[in-house]
């Protein structure tokens, strides 16, 4: 049964080109168990390849998982979407044990029933011990309903006093959360609200069949078995016993939807309500108001659409194994006892005493597949992508995609044409539309760019200490750089011609170059005589090829030496750097530092002043060691010898030109 999904709107977009013809075939195939080998097995495994006993009740949740009721077990299973089957509750040993903790160690006796509601949590019709267990999404389990004693008591009162009757029972959560849960062996449905409350909806508590069209508290039923959500708050009651199936409106009201009360198989192609049941069980509805029942004793799964007409549309009415991968309506079953819809177009079947589950699609159309066809070479010509249906269908595809990327040509007989006008990655999708669903295929095409497109840039100068990163794309398979490197982008700091080869997936080849310019630092002209005396005014050079000029001393106060020229003339008194900062036309502003070392000549000392007798030679001396001497009475000797008294001065120069000077009285 489908036990949750009216608690949650489902919206599909429809797009019909057509109505998916039912002259094609449905195909069934083996989705969970072991065929004839009732077992315990394969947690953790592939769901096709685990062991299941006596599987009799299935439903799904949002999310795509489909939990089982493996009665024998005494246990509740989960699988995956993605096929993968563990067990959440219960183990082969039977007991009534775990509340309070996680549920995978809890102890369940032969239930019977599971539903899912719409926030997640898990309840379980856990019948040999007359009670509803509980698990919510962090997997603790607990009993939500009935005092352990069987029986059928309570209405009107909180449901964990009252009385179950669970022999048989199922369960489903309508709408507004509220479960509903029937008890065929005590001829009613009950209803426990999400305030905990129980309450009779369906039957007077005698067995018998009456009340059509009238209350349904007021009917009788022989064996009120497996339920359905039905539209609007309504749900169905296969009613075994009496082979019929019965709906309860959002009013209350009980009606006949199928079968004549008499057990047997006939009635394909007429209305429901004339036609033999065999011992209806699970059911289930889908989006398109289609109801469909396991026949127990016919082992069929028969289709009751909305306009109340019947076929069977699995099972050949011979018990077995058989059929799987062939047509559903070829395929044998066993017993089936439950069948859900995965609103998906898939039905699933609790073939029960093949102790497994088989799932069949339900539309001819149910299923779309886009063949990989591999990466693109070129760009704006028509290219091919094909796709294949499921057997029978004849619907053609609509397709989505990004129309700055895509432009769309024709679709038909497995072939899709489209002009790809950028290149990268873009994705198709491919969907068809039935009655009831919408199967849909995605699939991304890479689409190379065209080896003419290639362009590294224009030719370009950097400044100094700057880097560009030439790329040409990452839509190729190969590439070859001027220096034989292969990476998808390369890093020019230097002046040069870089140049890079290019192929795409179909072997074409392609090449462009780039000339790029690093700026030169400034020349310095006269580094070489820039030995200058402390005081002496010097020229610093620079070539004239720069727009703007700015010299400095640095470090120091700006103070102390800073000229916009580019011939700069300065007077320093002690070795500093002189930094040059030029702005060339391409707007680089490049650097360059000299360093002028100032140059001192070596003190000279004459003494201090001092005085003479009469007619009495003194000597003053300059010391030894400079080049030249010129004392105040015009000599050039190191010493000056004199009897006359008076100021006396001389200057000296060193070896490098620089000057001293010293004088005594």
């Amino acid at each position: 049964m489908i036990h949750s999904l009216t608690r949650r709107l489902i919206a599909f977009f429809i797009a019909l080109t057509g109505i998916c013809q039912l002259a094609g075939a449905q195909v069934i195939d083996h989705y969970a168990g072991t065929a004839g080998y009732g077992g315990w097995a394969g947690d953790g495994m592939d769901a096709k390849l685990a062991e299941l006993n006596n599987p009799i009740d299935i439903t799904t949740d949002f999310d795509g998982n489909v939990y089982i009721v493996d009665k024998n077990n005494h246990a509740i299973r989960k699988i995956t979407p993605n096929g993968v089957i563990f067990t959440i509750a219960g183990n082969p040993s039977p007991g009534y044990s775990g509340d309070g903790g996680l549920a995978v160690m809890a102890s369940l006796r032969s239930p019977v029933a599971v539903a899912v509601d719409a926030a997640g949590n898990i309840y379980i019709a856990d019948q040999g011990n007359a009670v509803i267990r509980k698990i919510t999404t962090d997997g603790m389990i607990s009993t939500f309903a009935g005092n352990g004693t069987e029986g059928y008591s309570g209405d009107g009162g909180a449901a964990l006093s009252a009385e179950l009757d669970l022999r048989n029972a199922d369960m489903i959560i309508d709408g507004d959360g509220n479960i509903i849960v029937s008890h065929p062996e005590s001829y009613v449905v009950r209803k426990i609200t999400t305030a905990g409350i129980i309450t009779t909806v369906a039957g007077d508590g005698v067995q018998g069949y009456s009340g059509d069209n009238g209350p349904a508290t007021d009917a009788q039923f022989k064996g009120p078995r497996y339920l359905a959500n039905g539209p609007a708050g309504s749900f169905y009651i296969s009613d075994s016993k009496s082979h019929t199936i019965r709906k309860v409106d959002e009013d209350g009201i009980v009606t006949l939807v199928a079968g004549t009360q008499l057990n047997g198989y006939s009635g394909d192609g007429g209305l429901a309500i004339n036609a033999r049941l065999g011992a209806p069980y699970g059911i289930s509805r889908d989006n398109c108001n289609n109801l469909y029942v396991a026949e127990y004793n016919n082992s069929v799964i028969r289709k009751i659409d909305a306009n109340g007409i019947i076929s069977t549309i699995a099972g050949n009415n011979i018990r077995g194994t058989g059929g799987d991968g062939g047509a559903a309506t070829a395929a044998s079953l066993w017993y089936p006892m439950s069948v859900v819809s995965d609103f998906k177009g898939h039905l699933l079947i609790t073939d029960a005493l093949n102790h497994r589950l088989r799932r069949m699609s339900v539309d001819v159309c149910s299923n779309i597949s886009i063949q990989d066809p591999g990466r693109l070479c070129t760009l704006n010509t028509e290219k091919i992508i094909t796709y294949t249906t499921s057997a029978g269908c004849t619907l053609e595809p609509t397709w989505t995609f990004d129309e700055n990327h895509v432009k769309f040509i024709s679709s038909s007989a497995g072939q899709a044409i489209f002009q790809f006008t950028q290149a990268g990655p873009t994705r198709l999708i491919a969907s068809i539309a039935t009655d009831c669903n919408t199967y849909e295929d995605t699939m991304w095409v890479q689409v190379d760019a065209a080896p003419a497109d290639l362009w590294l840039g224009n030719d370009t100068t950097l400044c100094p200490g700057d880097s560009l990163i030439l790329s040409p794309g990452v839509n190729y398979v190969q590439y070859v750089w001027q220096d034989g490197s292969s990476e998808t982008s390369f890093i020019a700091k230097a002046s040069g011609t870089y140049r890079v080869y290019v192929s795409n997936t179909c072997g074409e080849l392609s090449s462009d170059d780039i000339d790029v310019y690093v700026q030169p630092l400034p020349e310095l002209l006269n580094t070489a005589t820039l030995a200058p005396c402390a005081g002496d005014t010097i020229k610093i050079a620079a070539n004239t090829t720069y727009l703007y000029y700015h010299w400095i001393v640095s470090p120091g106060p700006k103070d102390v030496f800073e000229s916009n020229d580019a011939n700069a003339l300065a007077v320093l008194t002690a070795s500093t750097p002189v930094v040059l900062h030029a702005t060339a036309g391409s707007g680089c502003i490049v650097k360059d530092t000299i360093m002028v070392d100032v140059l001192h000549a070596r003190p000279v000392k004459l003494g201090a002043d001092t005085s003479i007798c009469y007619n009495e030679f003194i000597t003053f001396s300059a010391g030894a060691g400079y080049k030249s001497y010129t004392w105040s009475d015009g000599s050039s000797d190191t010493d000056l010898k004199t009897n006359i008294p008076g100021d006396y001065a001389v200057t000296v120069q060193d070896i490098n030109g620089c000057f001293a000077e010293d004088s005594i009285a």
